[in-house]
């Protein structure tokens, strides 16, 4: 943990094949709005949103948008080593399954705590990567759990690509070209 490069991107992921595909947005510039706004906010990676309207975020006496994302820590600020680590008052639960295996590979993050808990009972990402099948590219497979306090709360996935993505004709795929090659991601 370091105060000044810690991100609001629990369960977030990245993917690159011969080019980048799903990334995570913004630049870094410690003395922009945008850096505190957005580029260290849940936002700008791609992980999920949970969208209460009264939720107020804060720092150092300073008010940010309401993004529905992360909080900073679910006690404040850690002071020392042992509040972040398994059993502690600010530990982020991170990676609970992992499996590797020569066909595949399988990870499952929780990131509940990352979030205000009047907001969010759950929210378990399982990501599946798949190296052999019948395509000719590796496939990733993307499931999330997530159980808000509120139904009514707005919940949004996040992609984030270098390019505009394109929908096909059923709008049932997202098309992500990238420099030297394409990839295909499909929801």
């Amino acid at each position: 943990y370091s105060m000044n490069h810690h991100h609001k991107d629990q369960n977030s992921f990245t993917i690159f094949y011969k080019s980048p595909l799903a990334i995570d947005a913004g630049k870094y510039s410690p003395t922009s709005s945008s850096y505190r706004n957005f580029y260290t906010r849940s936002i700008a990676h791609n992980t999920m949103l949970i969208y209460n309207p009264s939720e107020k975020f804060t720092k150092g006496g300073k008010t940010y948008r309401n993004d529905g994302g992360q909080n900073y820590f679910p006690n404040g600020f850690p002071r020392d080593i042992e509040t972040i680590l398994p059993g502690g008052s600010n530990h982020l639960d991170g990676i609970q399954a992992y499996e590797h295996h020569d066909d595949y590979t399988y990870t499952m993050g929780d990131a509940t705590n990352a979030y205000k808990r009047s907001k969010l009972n759950e929210f378990k990402r399982h990501i599946v990567y798949l190296r052999n099948h019948s395509y000719t590219h590796p496939v990733v497979i993307v499931y999330d759990k997530v159980v808000s306090t509120d139904e009514t709360y707005k919940k949004t996935y996040l992609l984030h690509s270098v390019n505009k993505p394109s929908t096909d004709e059923n709008k049932k795929a997202v098309r992500i070209n990238g420099v030297d090659s394409s990839g295909k991601v499909v929801s």
